[in-house]
């Protein structure tokens, strides 16, 4: 089974206006003769956009062997044997930390600490529907692909 992770409006929105700022502040300091400053700013924007490339999630499959997540630049596998537990799980319901990663430019990815499961590693387009998935080393990753509840039967 394979569903795609589309951004929330939240996350979408985010990004449209962060970047769209972004763009003007570059304009406006490289039209003022700040140039080295105008060149900062549009290094950052390379710098966040290739990040995304390698942990925005595109899509999610779930395979007879694995749990494959497909980002822009990378592929993360994850065998479904190394799967202790996965459940429904909403990070939006209790506090949730962001420790490193995107906090909705581009997504939710990186990683997150929350008060009711721990430390988890996000592969999100939408922090509210995801799956919470436990592997047997203790590591926890979180996803969100298009309708979650049948993801998650099928996973």
């Amino acid at each position: 089974m394979i569903r795609k992770c589309m951004l929330s409006s939240r996350s979408l929105i985010s990004t449209i206006i962060t970047l769209l700022l972004l763009i003007g502040l570059m304009v406006f300091l490289m039209m003022n003769g700040q140039v080295l400053a105008g060149e900062i700013i549009a290094a950052t924007i390379v710098a966040l956009s290739v990040a995304a490339m390698f942990y925005m999630p595109m899509k999610v499959e779930v395979t007879p062997r694995d749990l494959i997540i497909y980002c822009s630049a990378r592929v993360k596998v994850i065998p479904l044997e190394t799967i202790e537990s996965a459940r429904l799980f909403n990070a939006m319901s209790t506090p949730t930390m962001r420790l490193c990663g995107s906090g909705g430019l581009y997504g939710y990815w990186g990683w997150f600490r929350n008060r009711s499961v721990g430390t988890f590693f996000a592969y999100c387009s939408n922090l509210s529907d995801g799956i919470l998935i436990r592997l047997t080393s203790g590591r926890q990753y979180l996803i969100s692909p298009a309708d979650a509840p049948a993801f998650l039967s099928a996973l």
